[in-house]
């Protein structure tokens, strides 16, 4: 399968470690992975570990900035030239796009939702929650249920893992 995931940035932080965590996770399964971003100091993780970054000037801290419109229509042209099969948005604002972006491109959306939301014109107005909707906590699942109405057969629970491998000294 081929996927792509978007987030805002890769700088180093909870989201972006956990998305170059699970690009790697899901090539490590055989599966085709990209992701698109703003870029950043995680970058150079993603291509060593053999996936593609694919630049998208979509860092801005509100769902109606311009740069959201221009990067739909940007990320659906990189969907159709790659034939993507599925696109996975980590942040609020890469949820916006990647909403669009599958109705554009026909394809499904799946949302990762990281922490609690408030609302907010942009979150009433792009709602965008993904065919599929991942919580990473009770509390965040019940959040996305109680404030924003999403309907709890869409909503999977899954906690956030960790690369213990990144822990693990060689004693030998």
């Amino acid at each position: 399968m081929r996927i792509l995931l978007i987030t805002t940035h890769l700088n180093i932080g909870g989201i972006s470690t956990y998305t170059v965590n699970l690009a790697k996770a899901l090539k490590n399964k055989g599966h085709e992975v990209y992701v698109a971003s703003s870029g950043g100091m995680l970058v150079p993780d993603l291509r060593h570990a053999g996936i593609s970054h694919v630049y998208v000037d979509i860092f801005t801290k509100t769902e109606l900035s311009p740069k959201v419109f221009k990067a739909i229509f940007e990320i659906s042209k990189i969907v159709k030239t790659l034939g993507v099969d599925v696109v996975h948005s980590q942040t609020r604002i890469a949820q916006a796009a990647g909403f669009f972006v599958s109705k554009l491109c026909n394809i499904p959306l799946v949302t990762t939702c990281h922490g609690f939301f408030h609302k907010n014109i942009g979150r009433t107005v792009l709602p965008s929650w993904g065919d599929r909707v991942i919580a990473i906590s009770d509390a965040v699942k019940e959040n996305l249920i109680n404030y924003f109405g999403v309907d709890k057969d869409r909503i999977s629970m899954i906690y956030n893992g960790v690369d213990v491998d990144r822990f693990l000294k060689d004693f030998s």
